[in-house]
């Protein structure tokens, strides 16, 4: 039985089934003894040993299943968003765009065939010595094991999220007195403080009680701490880590649809009239609302954030001198992404090979 698989990991990529398993980020160990053999064959001889009727025939980067998943219900879909316990973006881009030993060995017919690719960006990894740092972010990038591995990612990601406000807070509760000036024990733990819990401080004074229940508890703090104050800081302190996580995220997408628009129009400078390209070419320069497919747990859950997220990206279209009526990034969840995104990437793969799939699913 054919089988597809949404892949959540770097991945150097070398065919629809296969691709050398690389290093991994946020103290994963799958890859660990892995490093460098192929995803694919490694997952089929397993599946042989075990005599499991399966084949893995198609492996898909998770987000590159997002922009799948979510295109396969709305066309004008080109970006594939996640955001949760990482970030990634994938991109819809003309050909011309990637240079040519990033696909590989591949037939010339391909490239006459091809005009568009689907290209997982590893978005984490940008910004090295690029993205500005605060204080916070700076012990936080000292106490990582691989701390250039994913600079981008420290910033806005849902690991990283409730770490900078655990550090901030700590400083704040030192410095200015919040919680009375006495840091709680539990506080001083690396990353004991989640994303999930500070998503709770951003409600703060709204959540009627909720979010300050919770603090209390968790860091068994005595009764009064912490204070009206208290919440009405760390509810500060939240929205402006979160504010800033959406921001970051905002220019990455509004830098890529920029990069496309590029791309696609130095693509249709190049071709010839009669070229079966340029026609869909030029569509992709007209479309007037540009589907950005997401899911993960941050922007599905953290309060304001895909809000947040959305004002940034209308306010950078704007800023580019873009007409809301005419020209929008428009984000939409992409649910069951990482099943129906596998799904849509196999049938693709069988339709070109020229299998099908019966009723039960066999080839």
């Amino acid at each position: 039985m054919p089988m597809g698989l949404a892949w959540s990991f770097p991945l150097e990529q070398t065919s629809p089934n296969g691709g050398n398993i690389c290093p991994m980020g946020k103290s994963f160990l799958a890859c660990d003894g892995l490093i460098g053999q192929d995803l694919g064959a490694t997952c089929n001889k397993i599946l042989r040993e075990l005599q499991v009727n399966v084949e893995v025939v198609s492996i898909v980067n998770d987000s590159n299943a997002t922009l799948l998943s979510s295109a396969y219900y709305n066309p004008s879909t080109r970006f594939g968003l996640i955001l949760g316990t990482g970030v990634n973006i994938a991109a819809h881009l003309p050909v011309n765009l990637i240079g040519k030993s990033k696909f590989g060995a591949r037939p010339a017919s391909w490239y006459e065939q091809a005009s568009h690719v689907m290209v997982n960006t590893e978005l984490g990894m940008f910004g090295r010595d690029i993205l500005p740092l605060t204080r916070w972010d700076k012990i936080l990038k000292a106490a990582h094991e691989r701390p250039d591995f994913q600079p981008l990612e420290h910033l806005v990601s849902g690991y990283y999220l409730g770490e900078v406000f655990r550090i901030a807070l700590v400083e704040a509760i030192k410095t200015t007195g919040v919680l009375g000036g006495e840091v709680p024990p539990l506080l001083l733990e690396v990353y004991s403080m989640d994303t999930e819990t500070m998503s709770l401080m951003v409600d703060g004074l709204d959540s009627g009680g909720k979010a300050t229940a919770v603090f209390s508890q968790l860091y068994r703090l005595p009764a009064g701490i912490p204070s009206t104050e208290d919440m009405r800081f760390m509810q500060q302190l939240a929205g402006y880590i979160a504010q800033r996580s959406a921001s970051i995220v905002a220019a990455s997408l509004f830098a890529l649809w920029e990069l496309k628009n590029e791309a696609e129009q130095s693509f249709l400078n190049e071709l010839e009239p009669e070229s079966p390209f340029s026609e869909e070419t030029a569509v992709e320069l007209k479309i007037e609302r540009t589907t950005v497919g997401y899911t993960g747990s941050v922007l599905s859950y953290f309060p304001e954030y895909k809000e947040t997220l959305q004002w940034y990206l209308d306010a950078l279209m704007m800023s580019a001198g873009q007409d809301s009526n005419e020209q929008r990034i428009e984000l939409v969840q992409a649910k069951e992404s990482s099943l129906l995104g596998a799904a849509v990437s196999l049938a693709g793969v069988m339709e070109k090979e020229g299998r099908r799939l019966d009723e039960k699913g066999t080839a």
